[in-house]
């Protein structure tokens, strides 16, 4: 899945890990899909880089997009 996603994070809902907060709120992606996102620098809060590890409050305004997954290429080699 490509794109951009977005957020606003829920009255009541505070001090709450990124990580968690987002794999609750969009299941069709793997928490592996996600911190991918984290480590690639494509997840935004309030205009500022997240890391997986960051409390969010209500009201904050997320943004992600997930990095581009190419498929291994895997090449015999004679021995």
């Amino acid at each position: 899945m490509s794109g951009k996603y977005h957020l606003t994070v829920a009255e009541g809902v505070r001090k709450e890990r990124a990580d968690k907060l987002l794999v609750n709120e969009f299941p069709s992606f793997s928490r592996a899909d996600l911190h991918r996102a984290f480590e690639a620098g494509l997840v935004i809060a309030d205009g500022a880089k997240l890391k997986k590890n960051a409390r969010l409050s209500e009201g904050m305004e997320i943004a992600f997009s997930m990095p581009e997954v190419r498929p291994s290429e895997i090449k015999a080699v004679d021995i």
